[in-house]
């Protein structure tokens, strides 16, 4: 009698990774995953030698334009609001 192989799909793959790299302890990571640590450990390694998955990828980098969307709106106003100011400093001064 063979023991069956588990396959995780990618998705769960990323999900334990992702619990590594936000802190939480290995250990932990395992046993609330039900995941041996040398199949985490393999998973680790692929993942920092190939990087992400394509579906992640794109998530990411839709997040960064949203965000970098955001910086730039924000710059706008703080930069309106710099001429507003010094506009108001100068009648002061009259």
């Amino acid at each position: 009698m063979g023991r069956n192989k588990k396959t995780y799909t990618d998705e769960f793959k990323l999900k334990c990774i992702k619990e590594l790299l936000d802190g939480k302890a290995f250990s932990e990571v395992c046993s609330s995953n039900n995941v041996a640590p040398s199949t985490l450990s393999d998973w680790k390694k692929a993942f920092l030698l190939n990087g992400l998955g394509n579906k992640e990828v794109k998530r990411l980098q839709k997040l960064q334009e949203e965000t970098e969307e955001k910086l730039a709106a924000a710059k706008a106003i703080i930069g309106q609001k710099e001429l507003e100011i010094d506009l108001l400093k100068k009648e002061q001064r009259f």
